[in-house]
């Protein structure tokens, strides 16, 4: 299905209240209240997009790989959560686009799987 004007922009929106988010929790002083938001972001929208790439890389290359799929996303979550570090202590600039950034994450635990 191609994607319509209409669908581009709802995902741009999305997209930028996800980065939104993203900077509430980087911002946030209480530790535990950002820790919260962040697991909250995390269960709502970095896992389920990981997970679609994942299981559709996967997939190319044959379905015996989807059992591990469980293991590509935690590794891919935890260079998120690295990641996430990284920005809260300014080690590095945020991203421009997050679900992008999130998918290309996705991605590239795949590839450490095939290695």
């Amino acid at each position: 299905m191609p994607a319509t004007f209409s669908s581009i922009s709802r995902r741009t929106a999305e997209d930028s209240d996800t980065a939104a988010e993203l900077r509430i929790c980087i911002e946030e002083k209480d530790p535990q209240k950002s820790e919260r938001d962040l697991g909250q972001l995390v269960a709502t929208h970095v896992e389920p997009l990981m997970r679609r790439v994942i299981i559709a890389r996967l997939r190319r290359n044959g379905d015996e790989h989807l059992s591990h799929l469980e293991d590509v996303l935690s590794d891919a979550v935890i260079a998120f959560l690295l990641h996430f570090e990284d920005l809260r202590q300014k080690r590095t600039e945020p991203v421009e686009n997050f679900d992008g950034f999130v998918a290309m994450l996705a991605s590239r635990a795949v590839n450490d799987y095939f290695r």
